[in-house]
């Protein structure tokens, strides 16, 4: 128990350290393609779950301290029919060698599809496309002994939107533990260090670096686990500022927030809670709940289901299915497969 307080103090000395840097959001940085829950597992636990370690081995792409030596020369063949019509996938190999640790090589894919190409008359002069890619290789292995591993991601990044193009490389580092009993789970992952070798244009622009902690734990007499993961640690300040419409004036202002409301605003866009339901070895279901995606995306006449993920596993001797639903937007909802076999 003593390794479970060391890991939870340098959660929270990471998250004193970092949250005054400032925030990875959307349109502050490049290759955020690498930020998609391509797997339907990691989908279904809200999108960034790192500490569900058990058969399954499509989250070591994401996380390579899950990267597991029982799944040696397994395949993860992984499909996303994204929102808008964009596709997504990945494919990952992973090999055990005694004494040495666990691999896993990945491609990590996604096809934005074609576009109208026009001139700033507004004729068509035809069509282009855009994509991006990245090939991962990853490496874990135990340190002190079983119940710590460490692991490394190295990427490789090519992006292409229409005439430009960019290479990038980045790594990531994770940190787990897992008690000798496997109820408890806990790890600490930074992802995307790294930087641009070659830009679009002139201007360099920064990584989606991310720093996300994260703890399950499984019930020992009942069917549960529940997760909680905490991201975004490098930076504090996740939330945008909300505006009213003054009824004098018809201007829009900022709108006031007393001190509790909005550090209770900031905090709850960190979290991301997830339970699963496991009723044998061979079978899941899965319910996340990603408070920052749910805040910024839904519509607040139609909330709907925006920010909640299902998903559902079946896992037989030498494969396993499975598949996820995230609900992005009212009007956006993204299905995700995975079938994962050893060779």
């Amino acid at each position: 128990m003593n390794r479970v307080y060391i890991i939870l103090l340098s959660i929270v000395s990471v998250f004193t350290a970092f949250n005054t840097t400032q925030a990875q959001n959307g349109g502050t940085s490049t290759y955020t393609f690498l930020e998609i829950p391509v797997s339907a597992r990691l989908a279904g636990l809200g999108g960034k779950n790192i500490s569900v370690f058990d058969d399954n081995n499509s989250l070591g792409w994401y996380n390579p301290s899950l990267i597991q030596s029982n799944f040696n020369r397994g395949i993860n063949i992984n499909y996303l029919n994204y929102i808008a019509g964009i596709n997504a996938g990945l494919v990952s190999y992973t090999h055990h060698e005694k004494g040495i640790g666990n691999f896993m090589g990945s491609i990590q894919y996604i096809n934005y599809g074609k576009f109208i190409e026009a001139n700033e008359f507004g004729n068509i002069t035809g069509d282009f496309s855009a994509n991006e890619f990245a090939i991962i290789a990853g490496y874990t292995r135990n340190i002190a002994d079983s119940t710590i591993k460490i692991g490394i991601n190295i990427k490789t990044i090519y992006s292409q939107l229409e005439q430009y193009n960019s290479i990038g490389i980045a790594t990531d580092l994770s940190f787990l533990y897992q008690s000798k009993d496997k109820l408890l789970c806990a790890s600490v992952l930074f992802r995307n260090i790294g930087t641009q070798l070659k830009t679009y244009k002139s201007t360099k622009e920064s990584l989606p670096f991310d720093i996300v902690a994260g703890v399950s734990a499984k019930l020992a007499h009942a069917p549960l686990r529940f997760s909680v993961t905490f991201h975004s640690l490098n930076s504090y300040n996740l939330a945008a500022d909300e505006y009213t419409v003054n009824d004098v004036t018809g201007l829009k202002e900022i709108k006031q927030k007393s001190g509790f409301n909005k550090f209770g605003d900031e905090f709850l866009r960190h979290l991301i809670l997830a339970g699963e339901f496991i009723p044998t070895k061979s079978i899941y279901i899965s319910v996340g709940y990603n408070f920052k995606r749910r805040k910024e995306l839904m519509v607040e006449d139609k909330k709907s289901i925006t920010g909640f993920t299902l998903g559902a596993g079946l896992r037989l001797k030498r494969f396993s299915i499975d598949y996820a639903l995230s609900k992005y937007h009212l009007a956006g909802t993204s299905n995700h497969f995975t079938l994962s076999f050893r060779l």
